[in-house]
């Protein structure tokens, strides 16, 4: 679920493209870091809610 969620939102986020002036090597920056939105999957995922009148719910990014 982990590997799923953070491919949807790499796929789903802005990407900016820099390239160096002096090199000119392009460098792509993502709208969000990558390590932050597996902190925040990890976290909902950890965290979830376990309520009897929740069950089935899914979780949502």
């Amino acid at each position: 679920m982990v590997e799923e969620a953070i491919t949807f939102c790499k796929r789903n986020m802005k990407v900016q493209t820099i390239i160096d002036s002096e090199t000119g090597r392009r460098k792509d920056r993502t709208e969000y870091p990558v390590e932050a939105i597996r902190e925040i999957v990890l976290n909902a995922l950890i965290h979830r809610d376990y309520n009897p009148l929740t069950e089935g719910m899914p979780d949502q990014i």
